[in-house]
């Protein structure tokens, strides 16, 4: 088997892309689960005022890039979020080695997310391990928490 230069060049670009995109989840990215009623949803959330970055998220994620207006007067604000379990687990268990922030929220939100689809019915109550991931996570990503 020959490895051509243009294969060299292109595991190159993912792997930078994978770096890349760990750091803007380190940096500017929520990874958490969201309540909906009763059910939780996996969510990473990476937004930013400078449409050039979230494009940049776009491109590696193959995600749409949404935008909203802040309150008062803010500059707008671009994201992209993944919500789909499957999704989440291939995204963060890709970048995980090159996390470091967030790589807490990323290992319990995996683990949440691979506990819940070993299941026939996603709608089944959580169970005691998926309620503590849930309530790590909440203090995790609380404002100014170390």
């Amino acid at each position: 088997m020959s490895i051509e230069k243009g294969d060299i060049q292109e595991g190159l670009e993912h792997i930078l892309d994978t770096i890349w995109l760990a750091c803007a989840i380190d940096g500017e990215g929520c990874v958490s689960l969201c309540k909906g009623g009763r059910w939780f949803s996996p969510q990473v959330h990476i937004a930013n005022t400078q449409y050039k970055f979230v494009e940049e998220v776009s491109r590696i994620t193959g995600e749409k890039v949404i935008s909203r207006d802040l309150r008062g007067n803010r500059k707008r604000q671009y994201y992209v979020k993944i919500s789909d379990q499957r999704k989440v687990v291939a995204l963060l268990q890709g970048v995980l080695p090159f996390l470091v922030i967030k790589r807490r929220q990323a290992e319990l939100l995996v683990e949440w997310c691979t506990s819940r689809q070993s299941r026939i019915d996603y709608h089944t109550p959580p169970t005691k391990r998926e309620l503590e991931i849930v309530e790590e996570l909440h203090e995790l990503n609380k404002k100014g928490v170390e």
